[in-house]
């Protein structure tokens, strides 16, 4: 007897128990290799190879992912996706001779990109040590490119500004602002409205070891998230993605709590993007993790879907990654 009779004999017997039905339907899938889009499921990790530092940006029906370099000879990666599971490379960003170099051997990382009336802006990070270091901007006219790099937005200042990473761009009351990581916590720059230079200087808006900001409003009350722990040591990371939140954009924010920490299948959770909404409001994260089972495969591209509870304080079932779950509600144009 072929697998799909099986499941449907099963079916037929467990027809008097919704639950369980479909808690054997869901195994049956993952045992016996059936496709999970035909239960409307995915299963993480979403690519089987290391997508470091992920942001997202949608333009029309397509979702564009731009990550750290996700081989040796590229520089910022792109990919691209009409359902936030199944995702297809498309040509780096930069090569050798277009990267941004005000750094001199410096390493490109941390990429986030929005658009801005007519085009699109891409903030990077550009390092060769904590003190020689910088955060800088390029734009193009579509979301694949070419860009134009414009140098540097913001340079180290020794001793009270150092290590500056993961630049988070983000739009807020018709204003841009660029959140990024320094040695000494989390901080706040104000940018002009072509988001091409700063509009004033930057505020430290929380103190501590922490890292990849990500910011946004619900409700009328502002989410941090960030990745507390090291993201590195592959079985032995001890990253967290974690989530505070606070009345005003600059603060004070409150008690960071765990929003997904290590599971049994996956470890080291970090680097969370912006978040997604789906065609039936549902919010989507994705943020990158070990896979035990496999850890040659480096830090894989993650999808997990984000809960809110009655006090506003969003969760992750478990407070781990999910294996396999209900899949984005995706409706195209």
């Amino acid at each position: 007897m072929t697998a799909p009779q099986n499941l449907r004999k099963d079916m037929k017997h467990l027809s008097r128990y919704p639950l369980l039905l479909l808690l054997t339907a869901a195994l049956s899938c993952a045992e016996d290799g059936l496709d999970l889009k035909t239960w409307n499921a995915y299963r993480n990790p979403l690519v089987l190879s290391a997508v470091p530092n992920p942001d997202i940006l949608k333009e029309g029906d397509t979702w564009y992912l731009y990550s750290d370099a996700a081989a040796e000879d590229e520089v910022i990666s792109l990919m691209s996706s009409t359902d936030l599971v199944t995702w297809g490379r498309l040509d780096p960003l930069f090569d050798e001779d277009t990267k941004p170099s005000f750094i001199v051997d410096g390493t490109v990382s941390g990429p986030s990109v929005i658009k801005v009336g007519e085009q699109y802006l891409l903030y990077y990070s550009l390092r060769k040590t904590d003190e020689e270091c910088g955060i800088g901007v390029a734009s193009s006219a579509t979301p694949t490119g070419p860009w134009i790099d414009h140098g540097a937005l913001l340079l180290a200042s020794v001793p009270d500004l150092t290590a500056l990473c993961h630049p988070f761009v983000f739009e807020s009351d018709g204003s841009l602002s660029l959140a990024f990581a320094a040695a000494d916590g989390i901080y706040l720059l104000p940018l002009s409205p072509t988001g091409l230079s700063p509009a004033g200087e930057p505020v430290r808006i929380v103190e501590g070891p922490v890292s990849t900001p990500v910011l946004f409003q619900e409700s009328g009350r502002w989410y941090l998230l960030s990745t507390t722990g090291s993201e590195s040591g592959d079985a032995s990371s001890t990253a967290v993605i974690t989530v505070c939140s606070a009345q005003t954009l600059t603060g004070p924010y409150g008690e960071w709590k765990k929003l997904i920490g290590r599971g049994t299948k996956f470890a080291g959770p970090g680097s969370p993007s912006r978040l997604v909404r789906d065609s039936e409001g549902n919010d989507w994260l994705l943020y990158n993790a070990f896979d035990l089972s496999d850890l040659s495969s480096g830090r894989t591209l993650m999808l997990d879907r984000l809960h809110w509870d009655g006090n506003d304080v969003p969760w992750v079932r478990g407070s781990a990654s999910s294996f396999y779950t209900d899949a984005p509600h995706v409706q195209l144009n």
